[in-house]
């Protein structure tokens, strides 16, 4: 199972301040199952918002990867890692 998305949105000119962000979203992520029981997750979510106000722009990016283990139908354990890098646009 795969996913991907991505979403845009424009908040000039629709009634709300200039400084509004506009946020750029991208997010892709993939599952294995390695068993039954066993499942890897893994993928990353950009985003890049740009506001009016130069000092305000940036970016985002979190990289992240799940193990589930499945005990039964309604019972598992899940261990989730995660990074999280923030950097200001140029």
């Amino acid at each position: 199972m795969a996913s991907t998305g991505r979403c845009q949105h424009r908040s000039a000119g629709r009634g709300l301040p200039p400084e509004t962000p506009k946020p750029r979203l991208l997010l892709l992520g993939a599952t294995y199952q390695y068993t039954d029981a066993l499942h890897f997750t893994g993928g990353f979510i950009h985003d890049r918002s740009k506001v009016d106000t130069v000092a305000a722009d940036g970016k985002r990016t979190a990289y992240y990867g799940v193990v589930d283990y499945y005990f039964s139908k309604r019972t598992d354990v899940y261990a989730i890692c995660g990074l999280s890098i923030a950097a200001r646009a140029h």
